[in-house]
């Protein structure tokens, strides 16, 4: 049996004789004593986030950044660790690591989920390269926080949430890109494609150097990196 408090008799007792009810607080819990025999707990409301922004699909982990944002994969594709660079790949290219072909000026449409879709290709259908909109989303400062930074000896794009996603983050290494065969800017620009065609001979991505951080068109027989977002 639980011991009743001095403080608590007191309380009935004034409530007995002024007929008043007294309300106590007391972390996520109130009492409201109307009569001496009469208690009534009311738990206050409590808003409760179930850990839903980081998961593991096909063996590849994701995080989400952003409130109903994509799922972005925590390394690049071809990568075997959150650093590592990974593969180089012309766009449109399917699963083939790069290649110099004139191939990838056959397609101009946006290739999300498609065979030409890199990700997809590579990684299988629950995955997909992300659109320019979703590359203008994960930019965009609402949603997240952007910085050119060194993490574990590699330089790169360090994007992490905002509030209740501050604890996520993906790092987009400085892997550079290859022009003609030619690797170029190791270490020193982010170059990743989205799924999204520009023209004929050009399609959309994400270029990063030093301070400059922004969306930008690149010759689609470049190789690029590829980041994966899981398709919904």
């Amino acid at each position: 049996m639980k011991k009743i408090s001095f403080m608590f008799l007191y309380l009935c007792i004034i409530c007995a004789v002024y007929g008043q009810s007294v309300t106590i607080h007391k972390g996520l819990r109130s009492i409201t004593v109307e009569k001496p025999d009469s208690v009534v707990f009311h738990p206050q409301k409590q808003v409760e986030y179930l850990d839903n922004t980081t998961g593991t699909l096909d063996g590849h982990d994701w995080v989400q950044l952003w409130e109903n944002g994509p799922k972005w994969a925590t390394m690049n594709v071809g990568a075997m660790f959150i650093e590592d660079y990974g593969d180089c790949f012309q766009w449109g290219a399917g699963s083939f690591v790069y290649e110099f072909t004139t191939q990838c000026y056959k397609v101009n449409k946006d290739i999300q989920g498609t065979s030409y879709d890199m990700a997809t290709a590579t990684w299988g259908d629950n995955w997909c390269l992300p659109t320019s909109q979703d590359l203008s989303d994960l930019l965009n400062s609402d949603n997240t926080i952007k910085t050119m930074t060194t993490q574990n000896g590699y330089f790169g794009l360090l994007v992490k949430g905002r509030g209740h996603y501050s604890s996520n983050s993906v790092f987009l290494p400085a892997a550079g890109n290859i022009v003609f065969g030619v690797k170029k800017d190791l270490g020193e620009d982010c170059f990743y494609w989205c799924s999204t065609s520009y023209s004929s001979v050009n399609a959309f991505h994400i270029w990063c150097y030093k301070t400059y951080i922004n969306i930008y068109f690149n010759g689609k027989e470049y190789g690029q990196s590829v980041r994966a977002i899981v398709k919904e």
